[in-house]
């Protein structure tokens, strides 16, 4: 379980936002993307990225939430995702290894359906051994410990203030399932593209919303439907 104890005495006020980047081709596909910077978002999901963007200013503006930090993974779809919303909010971005995306171990020397290969071998292993890795991958068990890694870091900036992360499908969900000591449950977790989750960092931390989707009514998205989906 993560607390919040390294970020101070009023760490407890904390909001984190969780929102998963806008929709890729990749996504469309249902392919992952590789491991590198990878895609760049698509049409609908720029559209969605700036959609999020507003409605986050409007809503914590009405809430007097300010927001002066967005955390972000340093790959292509969430930056242009976390872009947009820093722009809204008048907030700085803060660019995090550690929020990427499970490292399957995929190249863009390899063709889509080489990687979707890699992807099945690796959630075919890894369902039935936690430190089961591909070469140049991760394990399930070496991709909680980096984000548990990660979100202490960011909790322990805090120190009562609040602020978003933008990051990935496996990321989130992990993320999410740590701070609520409910790992078992991560697939609970799943978000749709420029979906929002937030938590209050009380002791022990509060799911507060999980997937706030009404902002992208009249855009649509691509939701996580099974096991075997690819999640980026």
């Amino acid at each position: 379980m993560i607390t919040s104890r390294e970020a101070g005495p009023d760490s407890s006020a904390s909001l984190l936002i969780f929102i998963r980047h806008g929709e890729t081709d990749a996504n469309v596909a249902g392919r992952i993307d590789y491991d590198t910077a990878g895609e760049s978002l698509n049409a609908r999901g720029r559209q969605q990225a700036r959609t999020v963007a507003a409605y986050l200013a409007r809503d914590l503006r009405a809430r007097q939430i300010p927001v002066h930090t967005v955390y972000t993974s340093d790959q292509n779809r969430a930056l242009e995702t976390a872009q947009a919303i820093a722009d809204a909010l008048g907030a700085e971005i803060a660019v995090h290894p550690g929020l990427r995306e499970l490292r399957v171990g995929t190249t863009p020397e390899m063709s889509p359906d080489e990687v979707m290969r890699a992807w099945q071998q690796y959630a075919e292993g890894a369902r039935r051994d936690p430190d089961f890795h591909l070469p140049g991958g991760e394990s399930p068990r070496q991709l909680t410990a980096r984000i548990a890694r990660t979100l202490q870091e960011i909790i322990a900036t805090l120190a009562g203030r609040h602020a978003v992360i933008v990051s990935h499908q496996g990321t989130l969900s992990t993320g999410i399932a740590l701070l609520l000591n409910t790992l078992d449950r991560w697939r609970d977790y799943q978000m749709a593209n420029c979906g929002i989750t937030r938590i209050r960092l009380t002791t022990p931390p509060t799911l507060e919303a999980l997937n706030e989707t009404t902002h992208l009514a009249e855009i649509g998205t691509a939701v996580w439907q099974s096991a075997s989906s690819s999640g980026s």
